[in-house]
């Protein structure tokens, strides 16, 4: 899996980050739509194609590739958070990205989903909210709620979608460490102050909702 930031609302672009997926489960459904008209024979009418919604989540491992006392460098997931927080500011001092909640969520990318017979392709998805998940023994663990314009099935080399082979093989393979959940100090506290949140407990979650103002679309389904 692999997703990238988007410039411009319904155009897909190259993915350029590897996503350490655990599991997803985006898809798209259309809802049909009844005959309610007396047509003067048994049974219904043929349905009609209504609006189509993207919609469905993404679980991933919490991984890093550098770790000091200074600042961590997380790989892959951390993109995904950024989109779904929806601000994201570079710190020269610190020389590190500061995140920070934009409930008017304007933030969306393409997701690639690499299905060995075919490519799902994810155009403008946006995350409506994420959840961090850990406890004793195991990693840390993000949930992301994923809400898409539209989505393009093709095949991996000749299909219509915009990544293709090619982009997934561009993608770094470096893994990347897990990060545990025993090696951890979570913080939550108001900007400038310091009250630590969970520190060395048995197991946590915390959940990150903004507000997400979607457009509306009625899309005509994308096969290739």
């Amino acid at each position: 899996m692999g997703a990238v930031k988007e410039s411009t609302f319904r155009t897909p672009v190259n993915i350029n980050t590897r996503i350490p997926v655990i599991s997803e489960s985006i898809s798209d459904t259309i809802k049909m739509i009844e005959q309610e008209t007396l047509m003067g024979y048994p049974g219904r009418d043929i349905l009609d194609a209504g609006p189509i919604s993207v919609t469905g989540s993404v679980d991933t491992e919490v991984r890093f590739t550098t770790a000091n006392s200074g600042r961590t460098i997380f790989f892959g997931n951390d993109l995904l958070v950024a989109l779904a927080m929806g601000a994201c500011t570079w710190h020269a001092g610190s020389s590190t990205n500061i995140l920070k909640l934009n409930d008017d969520q304007d933030k969306f990318g393409t997701i690639a989903i690499h299905k060995k017979i075919a490519i799902w392709e994810f155009v403008s998805c946006f995350f409506k909210g994420f959840k961090f998940s850990g406890k004793a023994g195991e990693i840390w663990k993000t949930s992301f709620d994923a809400v898409a314009y539209k989505v393009t099935r093709g095949d991996p080399s000749s299909g219509g979608q915009q990544n293709k082979q090619a982009q997934f093989d561009a993608l770094n393979i470096t893994a990347g460490k897990r990060a545990l959940f025993g090696d951890s100090t979570f913080q939550l506290a108001p900007t400038g102050t310091t009250r630590p949140w969970m520190n060395n407990a048995s197991g946590r979650s915390r959940r990150v909702q903004p507000e997400l103002r979607q457009r509306p679309h009625r899309p005509g389904i994308q096969y290739s």
